[in-house]
């Protein structure tokens, strides 16, 4: 059969690279939960606050602005997608000295019915290396199973040291007879994290809570 090595015959170089900018991932319990928009919003209203956002976009959608760097994460071998981030986050940190970045996830960590995308969503937070985290929601989803906010939350901090500072919920689907309030005032209660919808004022609001927690603009950490 052959004669082992001595030594391992792997001699491709690790890429280790730790963001010098503030990162933040925006992840969700499925896919099309509201990643993409939560994230353009984000990077749209930093910007407006003066501070100099990055935003990468990981999927199709890349032309819908602001982004500074897109490329379609799902389109690459999972073992690429990791370091694809770290590198993009790099280049953005070269070329733009940006004050944050913003990192559009996929899919989900736990959504069910549809595994394949769970080790993307993996690849992509794992790259990013975040400092704080927003995930999405997205109430009655008509054809993704996913698991609930609690799940993603603790499979998040998990796999990576970060942070879920704020959720984004997405109320295309919201048929309840209780009132949006309501449901943004149980949220707020239950995960003990600040709840908006990215259309109707939520990016400030999330915004807020990330540059508090992270200690970025006007706020001290």
């Amino acid at each position: 059969m052959g004669t082992a090595p001595t030594t391992c015959t792997e001699v491709l170089p690790k890429l280790d690279y730790k963001p010098k900018t503030p990162i933040v991932f925006v992840g969700g319990t499925s896919q099309e939960c509201g990643k993409r928009t939560t994230t353009r919003m984000l990077g749209k209203t930093a910007q407006e606050q003066g501070l100099n956002a990055g935003v990468i976009s990981t999927d199709e959608m890349g032309l819908e602005q602001p982004v500074d760097l897109n490329f379609r994460a799902g389109s690459l071998s999972v073992m690429d997608v990791a370091s694809s981030v770290m590198g993009s986050v790099r280049y953005l940190e070269e070329e733009k000295n940006p004050d944050i970045i913003f990192v559009e996830g996929q899919s989900s960590l736990t959504e069910r019915g549809n595994p394949h995308p769970r080790g993307l969503s993996a690849a992509i937070l794992v790259g990013a290396q975040p400092d704080a985290t927003i995930v999405c929601h997205r109430f009655n989803h008509p054809y993704r199973y996913p698991v609930g906010i609690s799940q993603e939350i603790k499979a998040i901090e998990a796999m990576e040291p970060t942070k879920v500072v704020g959720i984004s919920l997405n109320l295309r689907n919201f048929t309840e007879d209780k009132s949006k309030a309501d449901i943004f005032a149980q949220c707020k209660k239950k995960y003990m994290l600040p709840t908006a919808d990215i259309f109707q004022g939520g990016a400030a609001i999330l915004l807020d809570a990330i540059t508090e927690y992270i200690g970025i603009g006007d706020v001290e950490k």
